[in-house]
């Protein structure tokens, strides 16, 4: 009887792990598995909505959901205190648009025309894990939880627009496990950021910079073709330094929150890098390479500056 006691306590604690794959919100794949965090949010939707019950089905449940919420916290994009009435506030109404637009069929699909193709250009160096979530602000980004490498997707956008993010945040994943140690600079940055927005090329002919450069508007673009020589010069001023303020100029997204050089458009660190990834694939130097070199040598090689 004693060890029937101890086998079931033993049987909870494992089923109560935040992300088990027991858990029926986790498809589990060959390179890692795809979290669907987002079905914890509805749960607590259709729940009382007390902040209890928002930690239990959401926060508790979900590392990866716990991990989205500080990461929020830490930039500010929530308030801790204010956040417990916005949620409680939710209805299921509000966001039915994004549940009725996904499944789980749908998902998969996404996943392995992305991570198979992918795969075959370069092989991973170790699993990454696929999270899709609500609520929270409408962003992608890798970010790792408890140490493994983690893709975050809002299903706030369209399912049918997931690919090229898909390919983007999962290019950062395999240029991350081959990339030499090096300081976090914007040189650094615009790099990373050159050969994720590099991929869609490299997968199909039919892709265009307009593809790559997905997370920027078509207008943003063309004006950084027209003024490219005055992003160069403003990047090469900054290209060795970092900090969040660096990183609100040329990389992040966001009216308020990004503050991009007097008549910048946001994101031209994107841009100049796919211009220097290009660059370099044109002097036959391979994406494989590029993955395993550092920053200041692709840099030089591409002689953009």
């Amino acid at each position: 009887m004693k060890y029937i006691l101890v086998f079931s306590i033993l049987l909870s604690l494992i089923c109560s792990t935040p992300d088990n794959k027991n858990n029926r919100n986790i498809i589990t794949k060959n390179n890692g598995d795809i979290i669907l965090a987002y079905k914890g949010f509805e749960k607590f939707l259709n729940s009382e909505k007390t902040w209890n019950e928002y930690e239990n089905y959401v926060l508790d449940e979900f590392a990866t959901l716990n991990s989205i919420h500080n990461r929020c916290l830490h930039y500010g994009f929530i308030d801790s205190l204010l956040f417990k009435k916005e949620v409680s506030d939710y209805s299921i109404i509000d966001f039915d648009v994004y549940f009725n637009n996904i499944s789980e069929e749908k998902i998969e699909n996404l996943y392995d025309s992305v991570i198979t193709e992918m795969d075959k250009i370069l092989a991973p160096l170790g699993n990454v894990d696929f999270c899709l979530f609500l609520p929270y602000v409408k962003d992608c980004f890798v970010q790792k939880v408890n140490g493994k490498q983690t893709i975050f997707i809002s299903i706030k956008y369209n399912i049918e627009e997931m690919d090229l993010i898909l390919i983007h945040e999962y290019a950062h994943c395999l240029h991350h496990q081959r990339r030499p140690d090096e300081a976090s600079i914007l040189k650094k940055w615009i790099v990373s950021e050159g050969i994720a927005s590099f991929f869609p090329i490299i997968l199909s002919e039919n892709c265009s910079i307009y593809d790559g450069l997905w997370m920027m508007p078509k207008e943003n673009i063309d004006w950084c073709m027209k003024n490219e020589r005055q992003i160069i010069d403003s990047i090469f001023l900054d290209i060795e330094k970092n900090g969040l303020e660096i990183s609100k100029k040329y990389i992040a997204g966001g009216e308020g929150f990004a503050t991009p050089p007097i008549g910048f458009p946001e994101k031209t660190g994107y841009y100049i890098g796919y211009r220097i990834i290009e660059r370099c694939l044109a002097k036959g130097i391979s994406l494989t390479e590029l993955c395993s070199i550092d920053s200041e040598t692709i840099t030089d090689i591409s002689e953009i500056f």
